[in-house]
């Protein structure tokens, strides 16, 4: 009888130790599953996310491209001073020695042999007015002295067309291109771009009129932009003003742009501001291509 009792103890110790054993293991194997998980959780977030950017440890991603403006950059404009003028040009002479090293240039035979409307407020107004859309347009940006508490732009250039008015400027931009194509009917492709780039699917007037400042109107040009500035009548002053980051190294630069030359920047490091001088009648067409 104690024999049978005995072997019931045996039985009921070897099962006890038995489930014992079984869950020290399965607990062993929980602390290597969650110390292999925690070390590739942890190279894959040095690889991805890292903390510091020169963290010796850290790999850095091949796919991974930024697109944050580059200090560096400022090195191609520290020593300009001044803008050149030239003539007879190429595009890739334009291209090489000016776009592509943030220096604004000068076009002094841009215009040769442009066959376009004259331009002037009367004609302007009237080339607008032929649109049947254009009484409720508004121009994408519009600034002006005059004060219409309106955004349409037929109503100033109503206003300014009419023979008694004086002192005056307005400056928009067209991005509709039904708008932009009213423009187009006053400048042409200079002849060192005609097979290189595209029409521009953006365009800026400025217009004035006897108006005199102190103070510098800003072209908003976002991004990095071939633009032309296209003197069509009179004068303007043109300021050249490095974007924030290059301006403890780059100068400020201002020019006289007269008529029938065009400018030619690259909007990367520069903001571009300009005044009408005091000539009767002042006009410029800006046109913004995209550069790759």
């Amino acid at each position: 009888m104690n024999w049978r009792k005995n072997r019931s103890l045996f039985k009921s110790a070897s099962k006890g130790l038995i489930v014992l054993f079984i869950s020290l293991n399965m607990f062993n194997y929980q602390i290597l599953f969650s110390y292999i998980a925690g070390t590739l959780k942890s190279t894959w977030y040095n690889w991805t996310v890292p903390d510091t950017p020169d963290a010796a440890c850290t790999l850095a991603n091949p796919f991974f491209k930024s697109t944050e403006f580059r200090n560096n950059k400022c090195v191609s404009c520290e020593s300009i001073t001044k803008i050149s003028r030239l003539y007879d040009t190429t595009f890739e002479e334009i291209d090489v020695n000016y776009i592509k090293r943030n220096s604004p240039v000068i076009i002094t035979d841009a215009m040769m042999n442009w066959k376009t409307v004259a331009v002037d407020i009367f004609n302007i107004t009237e080339s607008y007015r032929r649109q049947s859309w254009i009484p409720d347009h508004k121009p994408c940006d519009l600034l002006t002295n005059f004060d219409l508490q309106t955004d349409f732009i037929l109503d100033y250039l109503t206003i300014a067309s009419n023979y008694l008015s004086n002192h005056w400027f307005i400056q928009w931009k067209n991005c509709d291109q039904r708008a932009v194509k009213i423009a187009r009917n006053f400048y042409q492709q200079p002849y060192f771009v005609k097979y290189y780039l595209p029409a521009a699917k953006i365009n800026w007037i400025l217009i004035s009129y006897q108006y005199e400042t102190n103070k510098y109107h800003e072209i908003n040009v976002e991004g990095r932009r071939f633009v032309q500035f296209m003197q069509l009548r009179g004068s303007f002053k043109v300021k050249f003003q490095p974007r924030q980051k290059c301006r403890n190294s780059c100068s400020i630069i201002i020019i006289t742009l007269n008529e029938s030359e065009t400018l030619v920047i690259n909007s990367d490091l520069w903001s571009l501001h300009y005044k009408p001088l005091t000539n009767d009648i002042n006009a410029a067409i800006i046109t913004e291509n995209d550069l790759r």
